[in-house]
């Protein structure tokens, strides 16, 4: 399938996270200053910092028989959580953000069938950051998947 619609496909289930937001970017969203940031990646529904973005990292090719290559492709999903002043415990809302992620795309073993398998998603990094002057819950996903594309 093409980027496009793989890309789609994976907006499409992160969508369907429950209290994931409404702001989902198909493509490494990247700002430089913080009015440019808050406009943004500020979800108007939450009142707050709730985004995320989704790209592709690696593509990786292996020929195979039958005149067909064996496609790896890596896709990285990163969300940005504004820590709110004096919000209780944020740390657990943005877990549980992350178990209604993961729940989605277990769901979801063939991307709305845009590929032929996707591993589990990882999640290496939930970590505080700054971006553009804002303390922000950082985290990183990944997804691997296979699909076979036809030499000619």
């Amino acid at each position: 399938m093409s980027y496009t619609t793989v890309i789609a496909a994976i907006n499409t289930i992160l969508s369907g996270a429950t209290n994931v937001g409404s702001k989902i970017y198909n493509y490494d969203r990247l700002e430089t200053d913080e009015a440019s940031f808050k406009a943004a990646f500020k979800d108007t529904t939450a009142g707050y910092i709730k985004a995320w973005t989704i790209t592709r990292d690696v593509i990786v090719s292996e020929p195979e028989v039958s005149y067909n290559n064996q496609v790896t492709t890596n896709w990285t999903i990163r969300g940005y959580i504004a820590f709110k002043a004096g919000a209780s415990n944020r740390e657990a809302t943005v877990q549980g953000i992350i178990d209604n992620i993961r729940t989605v795309f277990r769901g979801e073993p063939r991307l709305n069938n845009t590929v032929l398998t996707v591993s589990p998603l990882q999640v290496p990094i939930i970590e505080p950051r700054v971006f553009a002057g804002v303390l922000i819950h950082y985290i990183e996903m990944n997804l691997e998947t296979l699909e076979q594309e036809s030499w000619t």
